[in-house]
């Protein structure tokens, strides 16, 4: 090889290594996805009314709280807004026609078994602000140190109701027929008397 030729490749060779290192490589695109801080509600219920404290996801930054009216259109009215939000609340009589309500807002809702709830069981400063305070810090601390509680589906409830119901009209049955038979003994005659409270038992 003379030496232009091997001039020639020489400087072709450089001219592909600068080439090279002026071309980025491209590394494989990884989606991130960002966890977006989010609120949690705490919502106490009564028989009547409930009481929900809003907490940011950091520090005492209490956006709302509030005493509502405990029925579908006042849940609705009030936490449309709250779609995406962390809901808990406490296990009880009203819990689980309000757990649909609010999952069709947009809420994720966790019921808490109430004997795992630690501050509230045992406190001796138990009212429904305070409970739905500590509900939300719970919730925002760890779920994992709640006990979530799943309903029952529509079909098991209705069979269920029907054995306390049951229970109810056979007793006041019972106590119908008693106080029947008590009744027509004060006319002296036992056999007017069974015949009265056989008629009754027929007809009740």
């Amino acid at each position: 090889m003379n030496p232009r030729t091997r001039k020639t490749a020489i400087a072709t060779r450089q001219k592909d290594s600068l080439t090279a290192q002026a071309v980025p490589t491209k590394e494989p695109h990884e989606e991130r996805q960002e966890t977006r801080p989010r609120c949690v509600i705490g919502l106490d219920l009564s028989d009547r009314t409930a009481h929900y404290a809003v907490i940011g996801p950091i520090g005492e930054d209490w956006r709302a709280e509030k005493k509502i009216q405990l029925n579908r259109e006042s849940l609705r009215r009030h936490f449309t807004e709250y779609a995406g939000a962390l809901l808990v609340m406490e296990v009880g009589a009203h819990s689980r026609w309000v757990q649909p309500v609010l999952e069709e807002l947009g809420l994720e809702v966790f019921v808490a078994h109430a004997a795992s709830i630690p501050g509230i069981t045992g406190s001796v400063n138990k009212h429904d602000r305070a409970d739905a305070r500590q509900l939300a810090r719970l919730g925002r601390a760890d779920c994992g140190l709640l006990r979530r509680t799943h309903h029952r589906s529509d079909t098991a409830q209705f069979d269920l109701l029907l054995i306390p119901a049951r229970a109810a009209l056979v007793k006041s049955r019972s106590s119908l027929i008693v106080c029947a038979r008590g009744l027509l003994k004060s006319l002296g005659n036992e056999s007017v008397a069974e015949a009265g409270t056989s008629l009754i038992g027929r007809w009740i």
